[in-house]
């Protein structure tokens, strides 16, 4: 059964949908022409990942006029963390983008709104929109465009994303510096008057840990961000080395 209607996706309308045999609620995503290629891809990529840290998906079908993906629904996103509970978060960020990156894929696409949530309250997340994913031949780097519909999704992405250069696996470990820094201040590290200030401050890796925000977090959180937001790809870490870094070894409160 089609219930709400609970968003709209890059490709297309998301539903809440529910199975009436079991009543298990799932996302019902359709979509309909070109858009189709990258939703095929996406599929293709979760059947791969599952059931590591991805979004699960349940089944799919398709017509000549559209493609229809449902997928657990998993949604909730966080709201505010205590330290412990963003190294169990980012944790399993790194575990499922090690895996990732272990299949020779790429995310590309890594920003707070694809990461949610199981369940509200709960502690399990889960990687979600794998559209934009690239095979990445072990050693090697390729050149792509991304197209962002909002401002605020270009404030996570890695320098040589906006400078139009090759991107690795690696790419994918800038934003999760991001989603650090933001998870432990509310502040976006990147944030500027101008557009083109902001574009500028990523590309150059200019940011600060103001006194009165950074209280807090230990000097091994703040080692874990400057690790990760690094402009030279070869010196940014992996999600290998970042998954045996001392601050996700914190013990749980």
């Amino acid at each position: 059964m089609i219930a709400e209607e609970q968003g709209r996706g890059q490709f297309g309308i998301i539903h809440r949908c529910v199975e009436t045999s079991s009543e298990r609620t799932y996302i019902f995503d359709k979509v309909r022409g070109a858009d189709q290629a990258f939703i095929k891809k996406e599929i293709a990529t979760l059947k791969l990942a599952r059931p590591n840290n991805f979004l699960c998906l349940h089944e799919s079908f398709d017509s000549t006029e559209e493609l229809v993906k449902t997928s657990l629904n998993a949604s909730a996103q966080p709201t505010e963390l205590n330290e412990c509970e963003i190294t169990n978060y980012i944790r399993q960020v790194c575990e499922a983008l090690e895996f990732l990156h272990n299949k020779s894929f790429g995310h590309v696409d890594i920003r707070p709104e694809n990461i949610v949530y199981t369940i509200r309250k709960g502690s399990k997340v889960k990687i979600i929109e794998l559209g934009q994913a690239r095979h990445l031949t072990p050693g090697d780097q390729i050149n792509i465009t991304l197209h962002f519909s909002h401002l605020a999704d270009k404030l996570s992405s890695a320098p040589e994303i906006h400078q139009n250069d090759m991107v690795s696996s690696v790419t994918d470990m800038w934003p999760v510096g991001v989603l650090v820094y933001v998870l432990l201040s509310g502040l976006n590290p990147f944030t500027a008057e101008t557009h083109q200030q902001m574009i500028d401050n990523i590309s150059n890796a200019e940011y600060s840990y103001d006194d009165e925000t950074f209280k807090v977090p230990t000097v091994e959180a703040l080692d874990f961000i400057n690790c990760l937001l690094t402009k030279e790809c070869k010196h940014r870490m992996t999600a290998a080395q970042a998954s045996e870094r001392p601050w996700l070894k914190m013990p749980a409160e």
